[in-house]
């Protein structure tokens, strides 16, 4: 009998981390972060200025697709899905997305810089391309610096609200 309740007790303090968690929070360690995305290779929490706040550095190690706007529309998503647990915890004030190629000798082609200050408050209402309007995408080339133009030019939502990058211009 004792080993029943033994085993009772484990069970509920197991579960009772959870009761009550909102499903969508991430506990905040680079390992549990980690998991959300199969793509994620490292994470590093650097702390900030504000007390308790940090900025969130996440590695993905994803090659390019075929090219063009369409790597750049799967980025948004991605930084999307993930922002939107990261900053649902209070501690998540910066989240730094760097797009690594394995394949190409781990060129950095592309990162994303989310600012939780620069965010509208109903950011947890916008769309992925609305999302990342509000970020701040950088390409690591030329030519991935044409795709996020391309992806401009495809998904208007998803331009800057200050205006586009000086290397991009939506004339055909």
């Amino acid at each position: 009998m004792s080993r029943r309740i033994l085993i009772l007790f484990s069970l509920m303090a197991v579960w009772g981390d959870c009761i009550g968690a909102d499903p969508g929070v991430v506990p905040f360690t680079p390992e549990s972060i980690k998991r959300i995305s199969r793509n994620i290779n490292a994470v590093a929490l650097n702390p900030q200025i504000t007390p308790g706040t940090y900025l969130v550095e996440i590695d993905f190690h994803k090659d390019p697709f075929v090219g063009g706007g369409q790597d750049w529309n799967s980025i948004s998503n991605e930084v999307w899905l993930i922002s939107k647990r990261l900053l649902l915890r209070s501690e998540t004030a910066r989240i730094y997305f760097k797009f690594i190629s394995p394949k190409n000798k781990n060129f950095q082609w592309a990162s994303v810089m989310v600012r939780r200050d620069k965010l509208p408050h109903n950011w947890d209402e916008l769309t992925y391309h609305q999302f990342f309007g509000r970020s701040e995408p950088l390409p690591g080339s030329v030519e991935t610096g044409r795709w996020l133009c391309e992806h401009y030019k495809k998904y208007r939502s998803s331009q800057p609200a200050a205006g586009l990058p000086f290397y991009c211009s939506l004339k055909d």
